[in-house]
């Protein structure tokens, strides 16, 4: 338990931060507070019909918002101390010392998980100004008109010039505001979905803050140009431009491709290459084909990011069974399946059950048979002179070879014993 215990005292702040985290994070929060409080005095002031209440509720649940993100980043430390006490907990088994179980054991000592202090204390800082100030925006910003009446290159770009009416130009760039409002919402429902993901499976660094961040900004600029040539896509009703405001902050980069396309278009410019023939792309390998994979099973595989059966045939089962509620006996059947289906396929697997073969394993077992070789080659579609040949490519695959190793130190050894 030496590595366990030896991780697990370095998942908190490290000491040399601690005396000047608080010093330092008090007054960056208080000074948010500040400046959010100031904008809405301006707001009330400007205003005057306004509702001091309503605008005090903007700021809370602005804070609210700001702080959900930050309490998922936080999860990731107890998540890898029993990532970690699971895979301990095979220490005086044979299928410890596997290779497998080696590069697990070392991939979770490397993670260094979010904390309020160290390299994670300014990605966290901006994230959060940036999350609470355009919550803030979006709750509060249509209290009061005065700020869209007058022209924006951003908020009103070529129709505020010609527009005359001061009541017009206020409604459009209100609209144009509005589609940025729903950016956020999409890119914020977006980065929550992300930050789980990610916190889930170890991938979560000081620069991924930054990221959603950027990725804000990013979406709610895409939108306000996105409304300002909604004409040229899908038309200027209300709710097309709502719906393609939140879709842009789901997938702003979706939104810059199709800008783009139209911006080549009208160029007339070459800048995109045409995507591959139906008949030429691969199959998607979707991970209910494998035998017992229920849509509930291959969820909680997705939750992990793993979307197919090639990727799951490349998986560390060390690295996934700490995640989930399966026996370690029944990953790495699965990874077996797995790796079976990206090899034959579809209507190879198909013939391959109907003979008994169900894994990679039993492939390779019956490869080996000289009198079962010819069978399965022709149920795979290939001549049984390739069979020496695939036998190679199996032993040479390194996913294979390190699943190999796991299963067979989970076959457990019969001690001298016979039965009468």
């Amino acid at each position: 338990m030496d590595l366990l215990r030896s991780i697990s005292a370095g998942d908190g702040p490290d000491k040399r931060y601690q005396r000047w985290l608080i010093p330092t994070l008090v007054p960056l929060s208080l000074a948010l507070i500040g400046v959010i409080f100031y904008y809405a005095t301006a707001w009330i002031g400007a205003s005057g019909a306004q509702p001091q209440r309503a605008m005090i509720d903007s700021i809370v649940i602005s804070l609210m918002l700001s702080a959900v993100p930050i309490m998922i980043c936080l999860v990731q430390t107890a998540s890898k101390r029993r990532q970690l006490q699971k895979i301990e907990s095979v220490r005086n088994e044979p299928v410890y010392a596997a290779a497998y179980c080696r590069v697990a054991r070392i991939a979770l000592g490397a993670i260094n998980p979010p904390t309020l202090g160290g390299d994670y204390v300014a990605p966290m800082v901006t994230f959060s100004l940036v999350t609470c100030f355009s919550c803030f925006l979006v709750m509060a910003g249509l209290s009061n008109e005065a700020p869209f009446a007058a022209k924006s290159a951003l908020l009103g770009g070529l129709k505020a010039l010609e527009l005359t009416s001061a009541d017009e130009i206020t409604r459009y760039q209100e609209g144009t505001f509005i589609v940025a409002c729903m950016a956020f919402a999409g890119a914020y429902v977006y980065m929550l979905s992300r930050l789980l993901d990610r916190t889930g499976n170890n991938d979560l660094y000081p620069i991924s803050l930054y990221f959603y961040a950027a990725r804000i900004l990013i979406a709610c600029m895409t939108a306000t140009i996105y409304r300002h040539v909604a004409a040229g896509f899908a038309g200027e009703s209300p709710a097309s431009l709502v719906l393609m405001g939140f879709v842009t902050g789901l997938a702003p980069d979706l939104m810059l491709t199709a800008v783009a396309r139209k911006a080549f278009k009208m160029l007339d410019s070459f800048g995109s290459k045409a995507d591959p023939a139906a008949e030429t792309r691969p199959t998607s390998l979707p991970l209910l084909m494998l035998d017992d994979m229920t849509k509930d099973k291959a969820d909680r595989l997705g939750e992990l990011g793993i979307d197919s059966a090639q990727v799951l045939a490349c998986q560390n089962p060390f690295i996934i069974w700490p995640k989930l509620p399966y026996d370690l006996g029944l990953i790495v059947d699965w990874i077996a399946s797995a790796q079976l289906y990206a090899l034959v396929k579809e209507v190879g697997l198909q013939k391959l059950r109907a003979r008994a073969v169900s894994d990679i394993f039993d492939l390779h077992l019956r490869l080996h048979n000289a009198d079962a070789a010819a069978a399965v080659c022709e149920a795979i579609g290939i001549d049984a002179k390739e069979a020496p040949a695939l036998i190679q490519q199996l032993e040479t695959d390194q996913s294979f070879c390190r699943l190999r190793e796991v299963q067979a130190a989970l076959v457990p050894t019969t001690v001298g014993s016979t039965v009468a």
